[in-house]
C-alpha cells in the first residue's frame, strides 16, 4: 500500500512539473489550475479553497503590471507549443474537440499581444474605476476575522493594482490610442462621484459593514 502510494505521488509530481505530462487531460487541468493560481481575484470568485481552509489568497489583489502581462503571453506561448505535440491519432474524440478549442483560442495569442493596448482599461461599461469597488462588495465574503483583515488588505493593495494599470495607460497614450471624449467623461463622471462620496457612505465601507452585521 505503501509503494502504490509513493508512486501515486510522483507520478502526480511529475505530471505537475513536467514540460509535456503523460496525460492530456492533467495538462490542460494543469493550465488551468496554474493560471487560476495566478489570479488571486479568480481564486476568491471560485470560491474553492476556502473549503480546504487555504485563504491568503483573498488578502491580494491581481498582478496588473505591464511585466506580469508579458509573462502571461510567455506562459501560454508555451502552452500552445506543448499542446502541439499531443499528436491528434493519441487522442479520443473529447480530447480531440478540447484540443481544437484550445488551439482556437491559443492561435489568438500573436493577436492579442500585438493589439493589447487597443481597448480601454478605464470606460463606463465596465472598467478598472469600477471593477474593483464591483468585486470587493461582491465578491470578498466576510465570515470572521481574518476575512475582514483581507477585505482591508485588499484596500491597502489598491494603490499598487492601479499605479500597475497606469502603466498601460502610459504604453496606450504613447501610442496615441485614446477613448473617446465621452468615455473619458463617463468615466471622469463617475470617480468624481466616487471620491466624493463621504467614507461612511462609500461603498466599500458599506459592504464591509453590512456583510460584518
Amino acid at each position: 500500500m505503501l509503494a502504490i502510494t509513493v508512486l501515486a505521488g510522483i507520478f502526480a509530481t511529475y505530471e505537475w512539473k513536467a514540460d509535456k505530462p503523460f496525460s492530456f487531460n492533467n495538462f490542460l487541468n494543469r493550465t488551468l489550475i496554474k493560471e487560476a493560481l495566478d489570479s488571486p481575484e479568480t481564486l476568491t470568485s471560485i470560491g474553492i479553497l476556502e473549503n480546504i481552509g487555504i485563504t491568503g489568497h483573498n488578502a491580494h489583489l491581481n498582478d496588473a503590471s505591464e511585466a506580469n502581462s508579458l509573462a502571461l503571453f510567455k506562459r501560454l506561448k508555451k502552452v500552445r507549443e506543448t499542446l502541439l505535440q499531443y499528436k491528434d491519432d493519441e487522442l479520443n474524440e473529447d480530447q480531440l474537440l478540447s484540443k481544437e478549442i484550445a488551439m482556437y483560442l491559443l492561435n489568438m495569442l500573436d493577436d492579442m499581444e500585438k493589439y493589447q493596448h487597443h481597448d480601454y482599461p478605464f470606460n463606463q461599461m465596465s472598467g478598472a474605476q469600477s471593477n474593483f469597488p464591483s468585486f470587493m462588495d461582491a465578491q470578498h465574503a466576510i465570515s470572521n476575522v481574518e476575512s475582514v483583515e483581507h477585505y482591508i488588505s485588499r484596500l491597502s493593495e489598491s494603490k499598487r493594482y492601479y499605479t500597475q494599470t497606469l502603466e498601460g495607460m502610459r504604453i496606450r497614450q504613447e501610442k496615441n490610442i485614446f477613448p473617446p471624449t465621452f468615455v473619458v467623461e463617463r468615466v471622469i463622471d463617475e470617480m468624481t462621484g466616487f471620491i466624493g462620496t463621504p467614507a461612511t457612505k462609500n461603498v466599500l465601507y458599506t459592504s464591509l459593514e453590512k456583510k460584518n452585521r
